[in-house]
């Protein structure tokens, strides 16, 4: 009996507590769902503030473009990344770019017009990270400048052979792209700041290809595109170097650096075709400060540079500089203001100030908005343009006149990076003839092809 009734109690123990612990849940419950509306408010001002305290990045645009695109914008080709290089093969059927998300795509450019263009994906894997393209001798050998763990390097690839090649054509597929050769570290480890390439089209060199890189020093490494050897070294001695091309011809090598002129070497071939030596062999002078970046006319007889003197020069390069004959300036013209900024007196008097300059003069410098440096200039095959950048802005300039022919502002939303003309005319959907392209290379993750103005 006794232990029955300690078992109620127990019991009736059980059940009070119970009942308490039910009663305390619904109560927090309660006062939580009160307080909740309460708290998201807290939160959502906290956030507010937090979105007001944190910096916003602003690109180079500072709006994307929202209406119809450009009229000589022919398409754009999206990236995975900050795009940092690219050219065009010396046959002009393909584009090659070097993309921040470890890629080199290279572009068949049977149809540029297309919605999706296709191309061979080259994955330089983690060790590398590409910066710069240039292409060999055919369209299925790149050159491909970047970083690494053991600083800047080069390597080369080309289409595969043995098993790989014969697997591919089992599957019905393209022979994938190998490495053929490869430099690490280049240029003692440097950072390797531009590449360029040319096939020989002088005397015994007639068909050789050759690469030149310039490191963000003073050096730069002239290499064979067949076998990586390097088969030349010049050294600026100009503080640091700007940038360094070759001549379509593969004859010259040019480089503008921190000084006012630029130094131009000859690659001397021998009789097996092999370089046999690089000569330094004349120098543009005539700039007041240092040139931003230069370009070799399409017959490899003309240069173009820009400075930050507010000038633009163009030069006679075809000379006997064997009898020291020194180079001649043809021409010399005002950078503009972009159109934006240039009020009409502003734009009038630097017109004025262009016809007036006399060829191998110092244009005058216009009353108005200060002029913009030329951050990248590439002239085209017909010799009749100039393709500048400024920021993510694309000008065409008339290269003789040195007016502006037209220009796109907001070309890109962030940097232009690089750009290159199609050495040879590309068939373009919906017009009547082939024209050359114009490709921009920018880190807005894009790749953008124009057709030349005036056509």
């Amino acid at each position: 009996m006794d232990l029955l009734q300690d078992l109620r109690v127990w019991v009736a123990v059980a059940i009070v507590v119970v009942f308490g612990l039910l009663q305390l849940l619904i109560s927090r419950k309660s006062e939580s769902t009160e307080k909740a509306p309460d708290q998201e408010q807290k939160d959502a001002k906290k956030q507010s503030q937090s979105q007001k305290q944190a910096p916003r990045r602003r690109p180079i645009s500072e709006k994307a473009p929202s209406g119809p695109r450009h009229p000589l914008e022919v398409n754009t080709l999206k990236h995975g990344d900050a795009v940092t290089g690219l050219c065009f093969s010396h046959d002009g059927a393909a584009l090659a770019t070097a993309c921040g998300d470890g890629v080199v795509r290279v572009y068949t450019l049977d149809d540029v017009t297309a919605k999706s263009i296709k191309f061979r994906r080259i994955n330089t894997g983690p060790g590398v990270h590409p910066v710069g393209v240039a292409f060999g001798l055919s369209a299925t050998e790149v050159a491909v400048s970047g970083t690494s763990p053991f600083g800047s390097c080069m390597r080369f690839y080309g289409p595969a052979t043995g098993r790989a090649l014969e697997e591919a054509r089992k599957e019905g597929k393209q022979a994938p792209m190998e490495v053929k050769w490869e430099q690490r570290p280049a240029h003692g480890g440097k950072a390797i700041i531009s590449i360029s390439s040319a096939v020989s089209t002088q005397g015994p060199g007639d068909g050789t290809a050759v690469i030149a890189t310039s490191s963000e020093a003073t050096d730069v490494v002239v290499w064979g595109a067949a076998d990586g050897k390097v088969v030349g070294e010049v050294d600026s001695n100009q503080l640091r170097n700007t940038m360094a091309a070759l001549s379509p011809d593969g004859r010259f090598l040019a480089i503008a650096a921190f000084t006012a002129d630029v130094k131009i070497w000859e690659l001397v071939y021998g009789r097996d075709g092999a370089i046999q030596n690089v000569t330094r062999i004349m120098q543009l002078k005539g700039h007041k400060s240092a040139v931003t970046w230069l370009a070799f006319t399409w017959d490899s007889k003309g240069m173009v540079t820009a400075s930050k003197d507010g000038t633009i020069k163009i030069w006679n390069i075809d000379v006997r500089y064997h009898l020291d004959e020194d180079p001649k300036c043809r021409h010399t013209f005002p950078i503009l203001p972009l159109p934006s900024t240039a009020t009409p007196d502003a734009a009038a008097a630097t017109a004025a100030a262009a016809a007036a300059a006399p060829a191998g003069k110092k244009g005058k410098k216009s009353a108005g908005p200060a002029l913009p440096l030329l951050d990248r200039i590439a002239v085209s095959p017909d010799g009749r343009l100039l393709a500048v950048t400024v920021g993510a802005a694309l000008l065409w300039y008339e290269l003789e006149g040195g007016s502006i022919v037209t220009a796109d502002e907001q070309a890109h939303t962030d940097a232009i990076t690089w750009m290159a003309w199609s050495p040879k005319p590309v068939p373009i959907a919906g017009e009547s003839k082939p024209m050359h392209l114009l490709a921009t290379a920018s880190a807005d993750k894009k790749v953008k092809l124009w057709k030349a103005p005036g056509h």
